[in-house]
């Protein structure tokens, strides 16, 4: 039981929601600072696998045992690419806490066996929930979450579509 006993005197709901408005603060915090970064980090990495993938095309078609560098590159696109899956799983598993966080507080209020100062905090918690929607936004346009790993990955492969039949008339 993390809320401890059932008492009017118990604040660990309160403290709980300190922690939490901390934790939303933090990520206010990295929207404004890391912004440029990630939105670099971004950039960087899709002109990279683009470039990437048109190289490796490049050695493909050329003859000669190019296995070593086929290998490099496949290395470190993999790479590249767990570097944002992992930016954006973390992200992701941010946003899954905060809808558990949410479900939990709700019983907490629903209980009505609780005493009604811990039900109180509880529904204080909840507004501090819905203030607090805990998502990294790079400028606003992109969120950074598990979609941002599909999208990316969508539009590679439709960039990797479009090299290849480039690749044919060139």
């Amino acid at each position: 039981n993390l809320i401890g006993r059932s008492s009017p005197q118990n604040m660990k709901i309160r403290d709980l929601a300190v922690t939490y408005d901390i934790i939303g603060e933090t990520c206010s915090m990295i929207n404004e600072v890391f912004n440029f970064q990630i939105f670099m980090t971004l950039v960087a990495t899709f002109t990279y696998i683009v470039i990437t993938i048109w190289s490796s095309l490049y050695y493909y078609r050329t003859a000669g045992d190019n296995s070593i560098s086929l290998a490099t590159i496949i290395i470190w696109s993999i790479t590249v690419i767990v570097l944002i899956a992992f930016m954006s799983l973390t992200c992701e598993r941010l946003l899954l806490t905060r809808t558990d966080t949410k479900i939990l507080v709700n019983k907490v209020i629903m209980d009505y066996d609780l005493p009604k100062e811990m039900r109180v905090q509880a529904k204080a918690f909840m507004e501090l929930i819905e203030a607090w929607p805990l998502r990294i936004f790079i400028y606003d346009m992109f969120s950074v979450d598990i979609t941002l790993m599909l999208k990316y990955i969508s539009v590679a492969t439709t960039y990797l579509i479009v090299i290849i039949q480039i690749s044919h008339f060139i």
